[in-house]
């Protein structure tokens, strides 16, 4: 080791300033704990304090431009405050001064997010990359690894994004819609159509409701691949008019996209499908209950309005149609569209119903008023 000398001596801090310091810092920690809520996403409940906290520690960094704590706790309180720029001058500040910081792997975390979103993905894949090994939690570098795969994948490296969305399984095997449903993108723009629906299904198991793809928190990057991943899932769930919207969202959304050729190709497949649909009406229940001539009855000229309205402007809307009928004499007096959970609402249907219905006879019902629900469906 070496020996102190005297230049060594001239050098040391005064005892007052230092204890002046942690002073400061324990004062701007207790405002940040004050102005927060508690929880793993702190949510700002005192302006005023935090930005006071910001400002103690300002001073701490401009006083001591060497002590990487101070400028760890800077960045924190900056990311509370959603300055991104100081955050990512702060807390990479704080690598170059400490390369092995204890929080490296929340800073990675954050700093993760913060590049992807603005378009930095090579320098997002490399701040995983160094976020991940640094975590003790099996989850949190589960997460890491996907997003670093979606990231892998805006850059166009889908292979690397494979063995990364591979790599989030294994870490994180329950629970990980996420980590399917990106390999079920990084597959289907690879090609591999089969490996691609064996991801989508075994998503569609974890998450059914898409949670995973339009829930509160979930974000993408780009922005507009969430069309791209909604387009699959509702092609899985057999949702075809749902997946073409997607795709003509995408194509919207991405027009530079480099899987604009994939995407096209995926929407003409579905086109041709559909156009093969036809209009279909199942009668669901009635009050009271009505003979199945009845049914027919009511169910033919229904059919007919909905059909008429296949060929107008705008997609053919699904859902339920309840028809309210005053009824004299075997006949249809009065018809009202009425209400019912799920119900289809479009004017051109209801006025064409209304129109044929009156007047029209009903087999085994003299007098009284039916409420009978049909279902209209677009596909087979």
């Amino acid at each position: 080791e070496r020996a102190p000398s005297i230049t060594d001596f001239w050098k040391r801090e005064p005892p007052a300033l230092a204890r002046e310091r942690a002073g400061l810092l324990r004062r701007a920690l207790l405002l940040v704990r004050q102005g927060i809520s508690s929880g793993a996403k702190p949510k700002i409940l005192h302006d005023n304090l935090v930005n006071a906290a910001h400002g103690l520690l300002a001073r701490l960094t401009r006083a001591r431009p060497r002590e990487a704590r101070y400028w760890y706790w800077y960045g924190y309180v900056s990311r509370l405050l959603g300055r991104v720029a100081l955050t990512i001058s702060s807390w990479e500040r704080v690598w170059r001064l400490e390369p092995n910081h204890w929080d490296t792997s929340s800073m990675a975390f954050e700093l993760g997010i913060i590049y992807a979103r603005q378009g930095r993905f090579a320098r997002s894949v490399a701040v995983y990359a160094r976020g991940m090994p640094a975590s003790f939690h099996l989850t949190t570098r589960g997460i890491m690894a996907s997003n670093c795969a979606e990231s892998l994948m805006a850059l166009g490296q889908l292979k690397r994004a494979v063995a990364m969305y591979r790599r989030s399984i294994r870490l994180r095997p329950r629970n990980n819609s996420a980590a399917y449903w990106g390999l079920m993108t990084a597959y289907d723009r690879l090609g591999s159509w089969g490996q691609a629906d064996a991801a989508r299904q075994r998503a569609l198991v974890l998450d059914p409701y898409l949670r995973g793809l339009v829930g509160s928190g979930v974000f993408f990057v780009p922005k507009g691949d969430v069309h791209y991943y909604l387009a699959l899932a509702y092609e899985g769930q057999g949702q075809l008019r749902k997946a073409v919207s997607q795709w003509r969202l995408f194509l919207r959304a991405r027009p530079r996209s480099r899987w604009q050729r994939r995407a096209r190709l995926h929407l003409a497949r579905l086109l041709r499908v559909v156009a093969t649909y036809k209009p279909q009406v199942y009668f669901h229940r009635s009050q009271p209950a009505l003979s199945a001539s009845a049914i027919n009855t009511l169910a033919t000229p229904i059919l007919a309005c909905y059909r008429k309205r296949q060929g107008q402007q705008g997609p053919l809307p699904e859902g339920r149609l309840p028809v309210v009928m005053d009824v004299r004499g075997g006949r249809i007096k009065r018809v009202v569209i009425g209400w019912s959970p799920g119900v289809l609402r479009d004017m051109a249907i209801a006025q064409c119903v209304v129109r044929r219905l009156r007047n029209r006879l009903l087999p085994g019902a003299k007098r009284g008023r039916v409420v009978a629900i049909f279902q209209l469906e677009s596909g087979p």
